[in-house]
């Protein structure tokens, strides 16, 4: 599923227009990211 966040990544960096939309999808990468290793240590 990360995978399919960050592949657009390159395309989007060529517009200057889509700076916000980069800036979201790292952020909501960066989250899943904290979610994920934050449910592993709270559950064991």
């Amino acid at each position: 599923m990360v995978a399919l966040l960050v592949f657009p990544l390159p395309a989007l960096a060529f517009s200057k227009k889509n700076k916000i939309a980069i800036s979201l999808i790292l952020h909501g990468i960066v989250g899943m990211v904290t979610m994920f290793l934050t449910g592993i240590f709270w559950g064991g």
